[in-house]
């Protein structure tokens, strides 16, 4: 019996947003040496109420995601020295195929990066495809809120070593 998938089957792959969010997690670990690292984490949400639960409390917003992706994952700054204190920066859900994907952010950030929603907006954003996706990531974490907390941290983790405080 002969192969009835296509030869080519693996050509063009795209670039999923989870490869585009391990990617920028792992140029601030090294451009930080480790002193804030960022993560990548899955997120299974045994029902619709755990996931309106994390976006409310990301967002300030009692927003209802629509049912229906099958993948969430969670961008999370990380202090390892500091009790690996972390920061839920942003969650990502999609379905396959992967694009389009919607972004629910800190209602800080989302006003930062796309200040002509309306005040009453706090729906997630939609990236359609890799290149959306990487300009996005882009806005995210260069948004002054990002900065402000990756700074923050930084000076607590020099504080805590030049105090002799154990970590």
């Amino acid at each position: 019996m002969s192969n009835l998938w296509p030869e080519d089957i693996t050509e063009d792959l795209v670039d999923t947003p989870v490869t585009l969010l391990n990617k920028y997690a792992g140029e601030i670990s090294q451009s930080l040496d480790s002193k804030i690292v960022a993560e990548v984490r899955r997120r299974n949400y045994n029902a619709l109420g755990d996931l309106n639960k994390t976006v409310s409390q990301l967002t300030g917003n009692n927003i209802k995601p629509t049912p229906g992706p099958k993948f969430y994952y969670i961008f999370e700054i990380v202090a390892p020295s500091l009790d690996n204190y972390r920061y839920e920066l942003f969650v990502i859900s999609f379905d396959t195929p992967t694009y389009p994907a919607k972004l629910y952010l800190d209602e800080d950030i989302l006003k930062e990066i796309e200040p002509s929603l309306e005040d009453e907006y706090y729906g997630p954003l939609t990236v359609n495809d890799s290149s959306e996706m990487e300009t996005m990531l882009n806005h995210i974490l260069n948004a002054p809120k990002t900065i402000t907390i990756i700074r923050s941290l930084l000076s607590l983790i020099n504080e805590s070593q030049i105090n002799g405080v154990p970590h």
